[in-house]
């Protein structure tokens, strides 16, 4: 299952759907395209990806994508739903009568369906219907797409510098798979580590489409600095357990990579260090605690609150964003401090623990099965352990130079309390090697951005913001003097 960092499982927006720990192994790569300039044919192929927009009360909404593909007998489909790190959940049955142009689909998972006409006169074709779930139903129109998203950032070979792929051991007895990008030349260079934030990703640390770590690896190689950035742990072609790995297992992996980056012959190690993103971040704050030889470390969208107060504080700052109401977004806050305080009981057992969480999620409307994968989540060995730690305790003990990147449309860490909460930790050493650079409308993913809320990353062409790609490699190169 893939978590996107810092988005509550069990923030419980007004209607919202029960999705998030729904997610099936299934991993869609691009969208599916087609070209519109084939002939369409005499009998309907409803196979491809549709997608519409729900509306929810307070004037937020969901984007639901289908993916419909064709199988033995009539059709399968998969039910991604980005904004809450779901991603190819499995449709239960879809139907299409060409008779009558009807098309419905039954998500038995999570107790909803799908019912409406498709509309051929339309360009794309369109499908209106509703969708039901938990005796409420919602207008919602789907339309076909034919093109692949717009990433102008995006870089390919060749290259004005090397890139090479390699093989990093680690001390579990498995290897990381990565790329190196360095300068043409045959001198040293400063070098960094690039750390990827919560949920297996690739060594792109590709999201909703974007490669945000292929473009900022492609300016920071440009401007004179080697990078090295691997696929996670579990995921593409690294080995180990990602599935069941934590904070600090990631750690151990990239700690692996930042001593195979050193023994590199074009690496200056007096200008060495790590940048990290959302989960890297802190990752970044662990290593450079541990490991005082450690150079620099670049915070982009890192948390200083503990992983508790962090989800609660993203809670109600996505909410506020939607327009709920304060009541709705109060009730929602205690409901999940209740749930992560039982989570972090440990005093009682793991057993006793799911019983009570999944008991409270249906009394508060939600079925027993999701109910279930919602505990299992939050009982998993990475959520757990991130609802413990505290940044402070890592930040705290760092002398090394540090650079603090955050939006000020950031709602999965906000900047408020977040970046307070590591200044605060960064100056309990004395650390006066402190830059913070807080962006204005950029979002957690250092993107330009209207709302801030993930709603938007995809829609979104720009994958990462000019001013972050000059702003890293002048401050990285600032160390030298």
């Amino acid at each position: 299952m893939k978590r996107l960092f810092g988005i509550s499982i069990l923030v419980m927006f007004s209607l919202v759907l029960f999705l998030s720990s729904c997610a099936s192994s299934k991993q869609m790569d691009s969208l599916v395209k087609e070209d519109p300039m084939v002939p369409k044919k005499t009998t309907l192929d409803i196979s491809g990806w549709w997608e519409g927009s729900l509306s929810l009360p307070g004037g937020s909404s969901l984007l639901l994508q289908f993916e419909v593909e064709t199988a033995q007998e009539g059709y399968s489909s998969f039910l991604t739903v980005r904004q809450q790190g779901v991603h190819d959940l499995p449709v239960s049955t879809t139907s299409f009568d060409q008779s009558s142009n009807s098309f419905s689909l039954n998500i038995e998972t999570i107790k909803a369906t799908f019912a409406g006409n498709l509309d051929t006169a339309t360009d794309p074709y369109s499908i209106v219907g509703t969708f039901s779930q938990s005796g409420l139903d919602f207008p919602l129109v789907l339309e076909k797409k034919f093109t692949a998203l717009i990433r102008p950032q995006d870089v390919s070979a060749p290259f004005p510098y090397i890139s090479e792929d390699v093989e990093i051991p680690t001390a579990n007895g498995f290897s990381l798979a990565g790329t190196i990008t360095r300068p043409k030349d045959e001198g040293v260079h400063p070098a960094v580590i690039l750390v990827t934030g919560s949920g297996l990703q690739d060594r792109n640390e590709e999201l909703f489409g974007h490669k945000p770590f292929l473009v900022l690896a492609d300016a920071l190689t440009k401007a004179g600095i080697v990078v090295l950035r691997c696929d996670d742990r579990g995921y593409g072609k690294s080995g180990g357990d990602g599935i069941n790995a934590t904070t600090f297992d990631f750690a151990q992996d990239a700690k692996a990579a930042l001593s195979y980056l050193a023994t590199m012959p074009y690496t200056e190690k007096d200008v060495l260090g790590v940048i990290g993103h959302s989960e890297g971040a802190l990752i970044a704050g662990i290593l450079s605690a541990q490991d005082p030889a450690i150079s620099f470390i670049v915070l982009l969208s890192g948390p200083g609150l503990d992983g508790k107060d962090l989800l609660l504080q993203q809670s109600r700052a996505i909410m506020q964003r939607q327009g709920l109401g304060q009541d709705q977004i109060d009730a929602a806050v205690a409901l999940n401090k209740t749930l992560y305080d039982i989570a972090l009981d440990t005093a009682t057992s793991q057993e006793d623990r799911a019983k009570e969480i999944q008991s409270i999620l249906v009394k508060n409307g939600m079925s027993e099965k999701v109910a279930l994968q919602q505990s299992e989540s939050l009982l998993s060995a990475w959520f757990n352990m991130f609802l413990a730690i505290d940044p402070a305790d890592y930040f705290s003990k760092i002398t090394c130079p540090v650079l603090i990147v955050s939006g000020t449309n950031d709602v999965q860490v906000p900047t408020e309390g977040n970046v307070k909460a590591l200044q605060d930790a960064l100056a309990v050493n004395g650390n006066t090697h402190v830059t913070v650079k807080i962006l204005e409308g950029l979002n957690h993913m250092l993107q330009p951005s209207v709302s801030g809320l993930p709603t938007e990353y995809e829609s979104i062409e720009t994958t990462l913001d000019p001013s972050v790609l000059s702003l890293v490699p002048t401050w990285i190169h600032s160390l030298k003097h």
